[in-house]
């Protein structure tokens, strides 16, 4: 890295190795990626090799390869990933070269492939159980952000693997009025909490966008590290025209909701509500066109159960909570959401959960505003860390997609 201007893109590799081997020689790109949605951080890896080097290295997979770049001012961005996947492509004929792209994965993605629970886990609160398992298993601390309710007197997990048993007490207990809880790992630690914590929670940087760069040299200088160098809206997980922020079919159906349980303990039906309008999530301009009318019948989304009194109290179940859970998790996918790629410098310590501040400009030829009504904090999704070592403009980035609640988006 060059000292002197600003290069809010570029970065420095420290170490990059697979097993004893350094490869920073051989290496062309490399990316790690996070997801709040995934147990497991991932990694891509391309190399080009003119000596044949890669295939004397004889591997096997499942060998670890260890990574370091920093962005300056002794921010590191490092860590462990095992080979998954290895594969080797000619790029063009006649050349010698040999081009490998090898894809990696956390350890955990092995530990669970090895390994079988079978556990009781009676009269435990949800979160006690799965910091059990995850810390009976798995390398990574786990941050426990949110319990939940007891699992029964009766709840057996029955030869599943870790992250399948973990799955299994996620999705039973209750975990509060809008609970939908995230098993995740993000840089440096695995977390357990709820979307509702992780978009109140949301804390990070501020990044601008702007129409023009250079008009202020001395202040863009300073502020070129955040520069928001791309963004683009998404909505139900496709890019979208500019003037495109969201999609509202899901939020339509989830905001009248019925929701039937049935007791096979006592054979009866003990739980019996009708389609009503739900709050959580849908308010402002979204409730007025949702709410006209008022809905009747089965509403938009039934949702139909059973439960065991004799094992769990109705109480502790996701059941009387899951309309208004799904009404808020349609409310987040279905909000504001965007891909955003910033400089390196700017976005080495972000973190899949964590959050980032983003400063966007309003539309051509508003006048009044100087940010768009969508500026604000957004919770990360999914982030990508990313180095080339070749010519291109951008050497080093970070790509994350972006959300928070339809509340946010339209009161």
């Amino acid at each position: 890295m060059t000292v002197g201007l600003p290069q809010p893109t570029k970065c420095r590799v420290r170490f990059l190795s697979i097993g004893p081997v350094r490869l920073e020689e051989l290496v062309i790109s490399f990316k790690v990626f996070g997801s709040i949605h995934t147990p497991y951080l991932k990694g891509v890896m391309e190399l080009m090799d003119h000596t044949n080097f890669v295939e004397n290295l004889g591997l096997v997979g499942g060998e670890p390869v260890t990574y370091s770049w920093d962005a300056g001012e002794g921010r590191v961005f490092s860590g462990t990933l095992y080979l998954l996947n290895l594969k080797g492509e000619q790029p063009e004929p006649g050349l010698r070269a040999q081009r490998y792209t090898a894809e990696l994965i956390g350890k955990e993605f092995f530990i669970d492939k090895q390994n079988h629970v079978q556990q009781s886990f009676a009269g435990m609160p949800a979160g006690a159980a799965i910091g059990k398992i995850h810390g009976q298993y798995f390398p990574t601390s786990l941050s426990v952000e949110a319990q939940g309710s007891s699992l029964g007197q009766q709840f057996i997990i029955s030869s599943q693997p870790p992250f399948t048993a973990i799955d299994q007490i996620r999705k039973t207990p209750n975990w509060g009025s809008t609970g939908n809880p995230m098993y995740f790992r993000d840089f440096d630690r695995s977390r357990l909490a709820t979307l509702e914590q992780l978009i109140a929670g949301a804390n990070g940087p501020r990044f601008i966008q702007k129409a023009t760069w250079g008009v202020d040299w001395v202040r863009d200088q300073v502020e070129a590290q955040f520069a928001i160098i791309a963004c683009v809206s998404k909505a139900q997980g496709a890019c979208q025209a500019v003037a495109q922020r969201g999609a509202m079919a899901d939020i339509a159906a989830t905001a009248i909701q019925e929701n039937k349980v049935f007791d096979i303990r006592q054979k009866r039906v003990v739980l019996n509500q009708a389609a009503t309008k739900l709050g959580a999530g849908i308010t402002g301009f979204a409730s007025s066109i949702l709410g006209a009318g008022g809905g009747g019948g089965h509403g938009g989304q039934p949702n139909y159960g059973t439960n065991d009194s004799g094992r769990t109290n109705l109480s502790q179940t996701s059941f009387p909570s899951h309309p208004s859970a799904a009404a808020y998790a349609a409310g987040i996918g279905n909000g504001a959401t965007f891909i955003v790629k910033v400089p390196i410098q700017g976005g080495i310590d972000l973190q899949p959960g964590g959050g980032a501040d983003l400063r966007l400009v309003p539309p051509v030829g508003d006048l009044e505003a100087r940010t768009s009504a969508f500026s604000g904090m957004y919770m990360i999704t999914d982030i990508c860390m990313s180095f080339s070592l070749d010519e291109r403009t951008f050497q080093a980035v970070s790509i994350f997609s972006c959300t928070r609640n339809v509340r946010s988006a339209l009161d």
